[in-house]
């Protein structure tokens, strides 16, 4: 097993970072600060949307498009199920991934020689 190393300024989630609206008191009952950032594993961030309810990775329009266009009055439909799609796949790929596993790789990259020294 290998020697844990940490060379760490900031936390964050070192797949993506998710700006989302929610209550203070939603917050408080997950155990989260506001304005913070903590590294959890894929499972916990399904979690998480799931209990937040309606939290598209793609969110579509603010307001709807214009029904005078042909795209316009036809793009929501089409994208909902593209959108559905990449949704399900990117949760089904995170769900099988964790922290150690991006780390590994980093450090595989690391000593392949392929990575450019910050």
């Amino acid at each position: 097993m290998r020697e844990a190393r940490f060379d760490v300024v900031g936390l964050g989630n070192a797949i993506v970072d998710v700006l989302a609206h929610t209550s203070d008191a939603f917050l408080a009952r997950h155990g989260m600060a506001k304005g913070a950032m903590t590294l959890i594993e894929a499972d916990r961030a399904v979690e998480i949307y799931r209990l937040m309810g309606n939290v598209d990775l793609f969110p579509m329009h603010t307001q709807p498009p214009s029904d005078d266009c042909v795209c316009g009055r036809h793009i929501q439909t089409v994208l909902t199920d593209v959108f559905t799609d990449a949704q399900q796949a990117m949760e089904k790929v995170l769900a099988g991934l964790t922290v150690q596993d991006i780390e590994e790789q980093i450090e595989d990259l690391e000593e392949s020689g392929l990575c450019e020294p910050c």
